[in-house]
């Protein structure tokens, strides 16, 4: 038998790694939400800053909600636009960390994708299903890249090989 993993064991490994990936990037901006928020006296700052976090699980949509609902909520404390200013400058630092360090380290690393394909798998997924898409978007690719590796480039085997297996079948 092949030393190498079984197939449904390399899927499964790939899409764990994505997932502890994206809990990892979600927790970490959590944190740096509820921090920003409760510096700037933000109503329930825990609440936000979870809200907030979480919303990284829908790539590029789920953020900007997320931040529209914080907008609102903002209006029924604060009166003066200095607040305003501190939220959409938290917010959008959040992001920067987001997009430019955490994704493409943590996110490209455990996929083995390019930041770039991501974002292109992203893009399709969100036109060929909404949101729901751009959800699935990565996972779906990282079944299918990991079925074409094994379909596409097996190693050829030899002769020697062939009556290897053979013997360990027998």
């Amino acid at each position: 038998m092949s030393s190498s993993p079984s197939l449904v064991v390399e899927i499964i490994t790939k899409l764990k790694a994505y997932v502890g990936g994206q809990v990892l990037i979600a927790a970490l901006l959590s944190v740096f939400y509820m921090l920003g928020l409760w510096l700037i006296g933000f109503p329930a700052p825990i609440a936000m800053g979870l809200f907030l976090g979480a919303s990284v699980f829908v790539p590029l949509f789920g953020p900007l909600v997320a931040f529209a609902v914080c907008v609102i909520v903002s209006f029924f404390y604060w009166t003066g636009w200095l607040d305003f200013g501190y939220l959409i400058g938290i917010f959008l630092v959040g992001q920067i960390i987001e997009g430019n360090f955490l994704t493409p380290a943590l996110i490209g690393k455990k996929t083995g994708f390019h930041p770039a394909v991501i974002f292109i798998l992203i893009l399709c997924g969100g036109a060929l299903m909404g949101p729901l898409g751009m959800i699935l978007a990565v996972p779906v690719a990282i079944v299918a890249w990991v079925i074409m590796k094994r379909v596409m480039f097996v190693p050829a085997l030899d002769a020697d090989d062939v009556k290897k297996e053979n013997k360990e079948i027998k």
